[in-house]
């Protein structure tokens, strides 16, 4: 039991690194906010473009206007030429949903669409291909029976986009080594790392763990991110024997440093990393906001380089209290805080995947604010789900809705079975919807076997940051909270 605790404490860094507009009475009608969010992209012309998350065009693609073949009118089926432009028909005169289809993309529906020159932008479908990232973590500075437990962390650093699809799976190894303390077998994650070293409670024991193995699903490029910390194993472990959970250990935890990666992993790369190539000295404050006794905040600051963002810290904030957390030196450190019930922790039973988060520039005495928790979707079919009405804090402008339904497979590492996830259809909102419909795609099968559907409700501090968004998932990036839940049918 101790040591299962202990490893958690130690991922907990990981998991939340995971991790609007509301316009005043009269309330405008759902055209006018479309044309609001996207205004600036918009223009009086009937030449419409399909293009992937990097801008470039997708020939061949199809475009389903309306609910239904056929409906609101004829001819509403129709394919981007090779610069992937296509023209509106005329007779698409009102705000309709459009759905786009093209091979290798996952399949996306754009809500309440009027044809004025705007862009779609589609994500790609990244193949599964496994492949790893092995070494060892080096440069520790590590003294003996010092009462601190040092370890390496090996993670994916992520963007402003993966917040919003965040998968714990992605940065804990599903994959596990296993060592010897004090005769007792402790299974590790294989991305992390124990350098050598001897500690006692009550006797000694040594730790030596310096391989680290770090797994993807996916080519491509990447930051690796190797985090250096240390939490002291006294403190640690009485807390645990005085039945506390792990999240309830955060403030312990500590990180000092590490070291970050660019790589385009296209195959298994063998590479020792360093973890001491950063070292963390300055601090922030940060202030508990309110909530309630049954719900935890988690803050985790990050920083920020080419694109990428790693975390410097990680605590868990009391309501009404101050805390001092650790940042990078140079640049402009972020903060990613997280509000979670309690009794959802545990990584058991429905909606575990729930959660509101606030991302916000780190500035000093800066308190985390949160769209509320929000209830599962109710999934009448595959193509129809229904959410309640959420009541959102003034400060926080409603922004727009991303739903995304997905395949559920099983796989089976270590004895334990893990949900895999295949997004086959994306939906974009400008505003929030409490009953949403995507159509059936002509000649197409009905979706069967196990599903998931995703719902984020997303927020904004300025309302005016919306305009000069692309359409699709380049959008997220201008969203500074998030409200997410999800049901499996």
């Amino acid at each position: 039991m101790i040591s299962k605790k202990l490893t958690a404490l130690v991922l907990i860094s990981a998991l939340f690194v995971s991790c609007s507009e509301d316009k005043q009475s009269p309330k405008p009608k759902f055209a006018d906010n479309v044309r609001s969010l996207f205004g600036v992209l918009q223009v009086d012309s009937s030449q419409l473009l399909v293009t992937d998350s990097a801008g470039n065009a997708i020939s061949g693609a199809q475009i389903l206007i309306g609910s239904a073949l056929g409906s609101p009118f004829a001819g509403n089926l129709i394919s981007t030429s090779e610069d992937g432009v296509f023209t509106a028909p005329a007779e698409w005169t009102s705000a309709q949903s459009v759905t786009i289809s093209a091979p290798g993309y996952v399949r996306a529906t754009f809500m309440g669409q009027m044809p004025t020159g705007q862009k779609f932008a589609l994500r790609k479908i990244l193949p599964t291909q496994t492949m790893s990232l092995k070494g060892e973590t080096t440069g520790f500075s590590v003294k003996d029976r010092d009462g601190l437990v040092d370890f390496g962390l090996v993670i994916p650093a992520i963007t402003k986009q993966t917040f919003f699809n965040f998968d714990v799976s992605s940065f804990i190894s599903k994959e596990t080594d296993t060592i010897t303390v004090v005769g007792r077998k402790i299974e590790l994650p294989k991305n992390l790392s124990l350098p050598k070293q001897r500690e006692s409670y009550y006797v000694g024991f040594e730790l030596n763990k310096p391989q680290f193995q770090l797994d993807f699903n996916s080519a491509g490029e990447r930051m690796i991110y190797v985090a250096r910390g240390q939490f002291p194993i006294n403190e640690v472990i009485g807390d645990i024997r005085n039945g506390k959970e792990f999240y309830e250990l955060t403030n312990y935890f500590s990180i000092k440093g590490g070291a970050v990666r660019i790589m385009n992993v296209q195959n298994d790369v063998v590479q020792n990393l360093p973890v001491n190539e950063l070292n963390y000295s300055g601090n922030l404050q940060v202030s508990g906001p309110t909530f309630s006794r049954d719900e935890l905040v988690l803050s985790v600051p990050l920083a920020f380089w080419k694109g990428w963002y790693y975390p410097t810290d990680v605590k868990m904030l009391e309501a009404g209290k101050a805390r001092n957390l650790t940042v990078a030196g140079g640049g402009t450190p972020y903060l990613l805080s997280v509000l979670k019930r309690k009794d959802e922790m545990g990584g058991t039973g429905g909606n575990i995947d729930r959660l509101s988060a606030n991302f916000i520039p780190f500035t000093a005495g800066v308190a985390p604010s949160f769209l509320p928790l929000v209830d599962q979707p109710t999934v009448i079919s595959p193509y129809h789900l229904q959410m309640k009405a959420v009541t959102k804090p003034a400060a926080i402008n409603e922004g727009s809705q991303y739903s995304v339904l997905s395949k559920v497979s099983q796989v089976t590492i270590g004895g334990k079975a893990i949900d895999v996830l295949e997004n086959v259809w994306e939906v974009y909102a400008p505003n929030w919807q409490t009953d949403m419909s995507i159509p059936e795609w002509p000649g197409e099968n009905a979706l069967s076997g196990r599903l998931r559907w995703e719902v984020t409700l997303t927020g904004v501090l300025d309302q005016n940051s919306l305009k000069n968004v692309d359409l699709g998932p380049k959008w997220l990036e201008a969203a500074t909270h998030a409200t997410r839940s999800s049901a499996d049918f």
